[in-house]
């Protein structure tokens, strides 16, 4: 199985990037040297509560409140992992009547599962010519939300567009001055590997996370993302 997952990991080539070590897998998939590393794993929920409760069963430890996104109709949790990453739970906003675009599709879900994922870069400078290299176009959002403590996070997010992989292709995420999440958040785990499941395409989703240099999984098959979770409790899969 060992042999398997390291001859299916995307190749890292060109410049600056080197390949990863077999030490840097071994011991999570932050620690490789890159402009971009995979920030946080979302986890889409119908009801806050509900999506908290699967993921404290597959994970063996709760997550934390996050807040609301104002304007968005979202709610989230957040569970933190080790390497500045995390989980976080998604859902509709509970007091909001009217629902739209992400609430009204999270509302709509008949239970949690792993929606996408995002990846943290400092300032969108490096990213735009690759994605304009790979026949993308993209757009950029800021977004804020306060936290428990009553501290303001803002954030910018890119979402790329014209493309045919759906939600296996991430977003993009500049913390800009605000404070990580994961600074309040006690590590429960470490993400080991992330699986994208492509049934199309495969070929030109490989060039474009190797131009990135994410170490991403590739699996011809069921569109899906899976993660392998190493927590204290053993080996978790969401």
């Amino acid at each position: 199985m060992r042999d398997w997952f390291f001859r299916q990991q995307v190749a890292i080539h060109s410049g600056s990037r080197q390949s990863l070590s077999r030490n840097t897998l071994e011991n999570g998939l932050s620690e490789q040297i890159s402009a971009f590393q995979i920030d946080h794993l979302m986890i889409g929920a119908a009801e806050l509560a509900g999506g908290c409760t699967w993921l404290t069963e597959k994970m063996g430890a709760s997550a934390s409140p996050g807040g609301r996104h104002p304007g968005q109709g979202t709610v989230n949790a957040l569970l933190g992992l080790s390497q500045q990453c995390y989980l976080e739970v998604i859902a509709p906003d509970p007091d909001l009547a009217e629902l739209a675009g992400l609430a009204r599709s999270l509302k709509a879900l008949s239970e949690p599962l792993m929606r996408t994922f995002a990846v943290r870069c400092s300032g969108f400078d490096g990213l735009i010519p690759l994605l304009r290299d790979n026949g993308f176009d993209y757009s950029r959002q800021v977004m804020s939300r306060q936290t428990p403590k009553g501290e303001q996070l803002s954030w910018e997010l890119l979402f790329v567009q014209n493309h045919p992989f759906g939600l296996q292709m991430p977003f993009f995420i500049d913390w800009q001055d605000s404070v990580h999440p994961c600074t309040d958040l006690v590590p429960s785990g470490t993400l080991k590997r992330l699986i994208v499941g492509l049934d199309h395409n495969l070929d030109r989703y490989r060039k474009f996370v190797s131009d990135l240099g994410l170490p991403l999984s590739l699996e011809s098959g069921a569109p899906g993302l899976t993660a392998d979770i190493e927590t204290p409790g053993g080996p978790a899969q969401l």
